[in-house]
Parts: structure tokens; sequence; C-alpha cells
């Protein structure tokens, strides 16, 4: 079952960017269906990967932002702080809960925290990257 799906409109244009948003999107909906069918450890274990995709994702994106020499870099990886911070009161609130519960209000959250990175912080720089040629229009 897909969780959330993915939309043109969460696009930026860069293909790094783009391919790891959809295996965010991916892993919530992951995550969702290992709860929903009773396996708790590979829901724990694909929590896990999430939080690791996460960090990579954002160490990449901050990556190609300092290339692209985009203006807000500093209050866009002070964001991904943030957002990590927020990630790991999650994970602190649910952990081992994934062993075995069928459903999780921690999947609400980790869905929460993609669409507002998704939505609020990354479509801020699409412009930019296209400018910059790092992204397609």
């Amino acid at each position: 079952m897909k969780y959330h799906q993915w939309s043109k409109s969460f696009e930026t244009g860069n293909a790094v960017i783009d391919a790891q948003h959809r295996e965010l999107i991916d892993g919530v909906g992951d995550m969702a269906d290992k709860m929903k069918d009773g396996h708790g450890a590979d829901a724990l274990a694909a929590c896990k990967a999430f939080r690791k995709l996460f960090e990579t994702h954002f160490r990449d994106e901050e990556e190609i932002l300092e290339e692209a020499k985009f203006p807000r870099v500093k209050a866009h990886r002070e964001s991904h702080a943030d957002n990590l911070e927020q990630l790991q009161k999650v994970f602190d609130g649910c952990g081992e809960k994934c062993l075995n519960a069928t459903s999780s209000p921690c999947i609400e959250e980790l869905s929460h925290l993609v669409y507002e990175h998704l939505l609020r912080g990354d479509l801020d720089f699409k412009s930019h990257l296209q400018t910059k040629k790092l992204a397609s229009d």
C-alpha cells in the first residue's frame, strides 16, 4: 500500500535530490506497511534505514546548495539540524514500540517531517538551482 504518493509538484529538478525525496516518501510507506502487517522487527529496521537516508539526504543536499552558492544555505542547514532534532524526538518516543505495534502516530510524525522538508524547505531553492543549471525546468 502506498502511504503517500509522489507528486511532480514536489520536484526540485535536481535528479539526486528528487530521487532521495522519493525514497523518503517511499520509506514512510514501507514503515507503515511493515507495521500494518505485524512485522515489528522489520518496521524497526525500516525506521533506522529511514533515519540514515534522511541524514544522507541532508548532507548531499547541503553539498549541492554549497556548490550552487545558494544565498540561504546557512538557514537551510539550520532547518536540517532542526529536522534531525525532531526526527530524534520521534525515534526516542517510538523506537521499540514499532516491534509490537500495527500502527503508530510516529508514522504520521515522520510523514509530516518529510512533507514539511519538501514543501517548505526545498522548493525554496528550486529556481536558484535552475538558474545555476543544477536542476532541470
